[in-house]
């Protein structure tokens, strides 16, 4: 018998040469053993995915949970030969074509992303389905390179916040780059001015207001600005409502974190109200209600303030079960905040007229309430806003209006004012109820409501930093 020896070069590390050893290895392994594989059987092109995939959901849940290693990064493919690929939502199939091979893993991780994300924007006690704008945020963000590397720069950024990582992950730091690069690439070309390079700079915006990276949000916030402009402003993407209502929103975000005025304006608060009409819901006497403190106000404050406590007594009606098409809740919050913020500014001196100041102050707080936040998980911190609420609460306003005050410390309890355990928060609020004579959260409630206050949104929140106050009363006792 005649032996033969195979002699592998072990340090050439290249991926044939490991190929081939481990090839060798199991020749001599499975010697004399009989290998029954099962055929392979590739399944029919020409029927649509849904026929193959019976439960995707469950089935992607069971081989993740059998799955030693979650590697969450897609590989890139050759633009020239992009495939087909499905992502299912809530068993709704999604397709288009992406630039990146849409592994099981990498599917599970923008599966679980855009969940969030999108549920956070659209929250499903305030919209209707959210199959439409799932629909449109994975067609927009995967248009093409240059967005792919610009959302899962994002993506790594809320993992970051996720998981409660400080710094980037070296991979995330790559897509940046590789986003920024192709966006000076493509303002080189004709293409320097085309819907996907605006919504790429746009989220890049997006990015590093949620990294409070200010210098370079400011960068992308005036480039994003400028190529507005020499497309001859927002007029020009009437044809792409929902990129307009991203930029739209985006600068009020920009606005409320750094105190600056807005790049652009946006009120269309008349469709909102059309549509309502549509739906059925007309304008009643109930609609005027303003708290009595607020008939004083200057006409436009007076105007907002009576817009948001319009939207709010139709979501508070237990009996209407009351949702807005999830556009139309979009462009309700940039109405507001783009209003609010033409009215002052958070940068400039605080209004004259204590009462202005804190429904001024009050309605911003109530804006960041409806952006990207999650749960208790809030994004987006709005420090500015918080540290103008607190000024307007402790140095501005005298008992006499200890109602407008207890609605800004629970607005702003369970939104810009940080953590809710501060000890002048709690006392403040206690005094507060004390001098009202309130003693329970159903009574604290139906004081809220009679401000800017949704109680699907708000009441959960509230009702924990009423619990808190209590307890820590019990405790100094």
């Amino acid at each position: 018998m005649t032996t033969t020896f195979l002699f592998i070069d072990s340090l050439n590390n290249d991926r044939f040469t490991k190929s081939l050893a481990r090839s060798h290895v199991l020749k001599g392994k499975n010697v004399g053993r009989k290998l029954n594989r099962r055929p392979r059987v590739e399944p029919d092109r020409r029927k649509p995915a849904s026929a193959f995939l019976s439960n995707p959901g469950r089935d992607v849940a069971r081989q993740l949970a059998n799955s030693s290693e979650l590697d969450t990064t897609p590989s890139i493919i050759p633009e020239a030969s992009l495939p087909l690929n499905y992502l299912y939502f809530n068993d709704h199939l999604l397709d288009s074509a992406f630039p990146i091979e849409v592994t099981l893993k990498s599917q599970h991780l923008v599966q679980q992303f855009y969940g969030i994300v999108v549920e956070s924007l659209y929250p499903p006690r305030l919209c209707h389905s959210l199959y439409k704008p799932r629909r449109d945020w994975l067609h927009m963000l995967f248009e093409d390179h240059m967005s792919y590397h610009c959302s899962m720069a994002l993506m790594a950024s809320m993992d970051s916040f996720f998981t409660g990582r400080g710094s980037l992950a070296p991979k995330a730091v790559y897509h940046l780059g590789c986003a920024v690069n192709l966006v000076n690439k493509k303002l080189a070309t004709a293409d320097a001015l085309s819907d996907s390079t605006l919504a790429v700079v746009n989220f890049l915006v997006v990015q590093h207001l949620v990294r409070e990276e200010h210098v370079q949000a400011e960068v992308h916030h005036k480039g994003l600005r400028k190529m507005v402009e020499l497309r001859g402003g927002l007029s020009q993407l009437a044809h792409n409502e929902m990129l307009a209502l991203k930029l739209c929103k985006t600068d009020v975000d920009y606005a409320l974190h750094y105190g600056t005025s807005t790049c652009f304006y946006r009120d269309h608060m008349a469709e909102v109200y059309r549509s309502l009409r549509t739906d059925g819901f007309v304008r009643t006497n109930d609609w005027e209600r303003l708290p009595p403190s607020a008939h004083n106000l200057n006409p436009f404050l007076r105007c907002i303030l009576q817009d948001v406590m319009n939207i709010c007594a139709l979501f508070n009606n237990e009996k209407l079960n009351f949702r807005l098409e999830s556009s139309m809740l979009q462009e309700f919050v940039v109405s507001v905040g783009h209003r609010v913020v033409q009215s002052h500014p958070l940068s400039e001196t605080p209004l004259k007229d204590p009462v202005e100041g804190a429904y001024h102050i009050g309605l911003a707080a109530f804006v960041t309430t409806l952006m990207l936040q999650f749960g208790r998980r809030r994004y987006l911190k709005f420090s500015l806003v918080g540290k103008c609420l607190k000024e307007a609460v402790m140095l501005s306003l005298d008992e006499e209006h200890d109602g407008i005050v207890l609605w800004l410390l629970f607005l702003g309890g369970i939104s810009v004012l940080g953590d809710m355990q501060d000890a002048w928060l709690g006392t403040r609020i206690r005094h507060i109820l004390a001098r009202l004579g309130i003693k329970g959260w159903t009574e604290v409630r139906r004081h809220l409501v009679q401000y800017p206050w949704i109680s699907a949104v708000h009441d959960d929140g509230g009702k924990r930093l009423w619990e808190f106050v209590m307890r820590d009363q019990a405790r100094i006792r």
